[in-house]
């Protein structure tokens, strides 16, 4: 897997963990503390994971306004 390929992967996990649990909390079928626990676990620093991948699917995140109650960690 060249390195596009594998930052693109990573992002998309992101957003995709992310974009779930945000839904759940939403949903109601989650705490806000279980929300906040699993969004940073999600969004650690990892040194095999591309800190790219990270960065911008998090500040993606923080900035879709359908976000706005989710727990989110700091960027």
């Amino acid at each position: 897997m060249d390195n596009l390929d594998t930052q693109s992967y990573w992002y998309g996990f992101f957003i995709g963990s992310a974009a779930m649990t945000c839904g759940f909390l939403e949903d109601g079928l989650i705490t806000r503390a279980q929300a906040k626990e699993t969004l940073i676990e999600i969004f650690k620093k990892d040194p095999e994971i591309p800190e790219v991948s990270r960065k911008a699917a998090l500040k993606e995140m923080v900035q879709d306004k359908q976000n706005k109650s989710c727990p989110l960690p700091p960027r």
